[in-house]
């Protein structure tokens, strides 16, 4: 928070706090996935209700989408070991789904090949959830680092260049960036440790009438005491999907 007041004192801009807490994620997760029309991986409610806001202000926005996958954004997930860790947070137990999912079979190894993957993969699920959850309200999203020529450019430079976004750090000599990067994200992992939120799940899960076909309902307890939020997000966003489109609202 500290961090994007700066910034908006800085480019004389004006900013507006949005106070999230565990209610709106309990009350908005329907909606979001309302408007996602198909199921996404990532917790994106917080998205929906930061262009809630901006429809009441202006029609179009600026992002700074492809940035992070350009520019060698992710430090964290380039570097780590067991990449497959990265692109399956869910963690699930042996025997939880009843229809298996096969894993991809060329698991990026080089930082170029995970580069590559990001691009394909991570950044198209961006655009899709940023589109979507953007024209629920009538919000154009605007992304200049996807520019033609800036992504031609970002594609021909090397890996040691562009490590940690570090020419584009370098490109801004007017204001300090040496902070650390954080993500737009919301911290659903430490809202879902209450109980509130807990029995919430239990309730929304444990009387869902088309989860039973797809997984075994006597493990969800494990994921909710491991606290396993990835995976709990992906049910419910399941168990929604299922509740709209399955009932035909």
């Amino acid at each position: 928070r500290k961090e994007a007041e700066r910034v908006s004192r800085h480019m004389d801009s004006i900013h507006i706090n949005l106070p999230f807490n565990k209610l709106h994620m309990l009350r908005e997760m329907e909606n979001t996935i309302r408007c996602l029309d198909d199921l996404r991986a990532g917790q994106s409610w917080s998205n929906y209700l930061v262009n809630k806001v901006i429809s009441k202000h202006v029609r179009i926005s600026v992002q700074g989408t492809g940035a992070d996958e350009l520019f060698g954004g992710y430090p964290w997930r380039y570097e780590a070991e067991d990449y497959l860790s990265i692109m399956d947070k869910t963690k699930l137990p042996e025997g939880f789904l009843k229809n298996s999912f096969s894993i991809p079979k060329n698991i990026p190894k080089t930082i170029l090949e995970r580069y590559q993957w990001d691009i394909d993969h991570f950044l198209n699920g961006l655009l899709i959830v940023g589109d979507r959850l953007s024209m629920a309200f009538g919000v154009e999203e605007r992304v200049p680092f996807l520019d033609n020529k800036l992504a031609e450019y970002a594609l021909r430079l090397s890996p040691a260049v562009k490590q940690n976004k570090s020419i584009l750090r370098n490109a801004t000599t007017s204001y300090d960036l040496s902070t650390v990067k954080r993500g737009f994200g919301s911290p659903d992992k430490q809202w879902m440790n209450g109980p509130m939120v807990e029995n919430h799940i239990r309730q929304e899960l444990g009387t869902s009438i088309y989860l039973p076909e797809y997984v075994d309902m006597d493990k969800i307890e494990s994921l909710i005491e491991a606290r396993n939020y990835p995976a709990l997000w992906s049910l419910l966003a399941l168990h929604y999907w299922l509740k709209i489109y399955a009932d035909g609202k």
